[in-house]
């Protein structure tokens, strides 16, 4: 079992923290925990490993130079993505699931 508690604030008192050490010794990730999970760093979903890297490719390549034209960008490259698309990346989200179970705990390199 492995617990992120990333930046939400009920997830970082004390008494979750020394929960977590009694049930999962050294092996969660969090703000000041054994193992720290940097800000901003992608986890399981497939929003976060996936979708996300492409908007940000595609978006980029654009040429905007004020907000609208880039709220105008992003809107367009959410609209172009299909179901189609996304059926791979979700079904390695299973794939990472079981990986991340047989580990036993262990940080996983995906």
């Amino acid at each position: 079992m492995l617990n992120l508690t990333e930046r939400a604030s009920a997830h970082y008192e004390g008494g979750i923290r020394e929960f977590l050490e009694e049930v999962i010794p050294r092996r969660w990730v969090g703000r000041q925990g054994p193992i720290n999970w940097p800000a901003r760093s992608p986890n399981l979903s497939p929003l976060d490993f996936w979708l996300w890297g492409i908007l940000e490719d595609k978006v980029y390549k654009s040429d905007t130079e004020t907000l609208e034209e880039l709220d105008v960008a992003v809107a367009k490259e959410c609209s172009a993505v299909t179901a189609l698309m996304c059926k791979a990346p979700v079904r390695s989200f299973e794939a990472r699931l079981i990986k991340f179970r047989d580990s036993a705990g262990q940080q996983v390199e995906m």
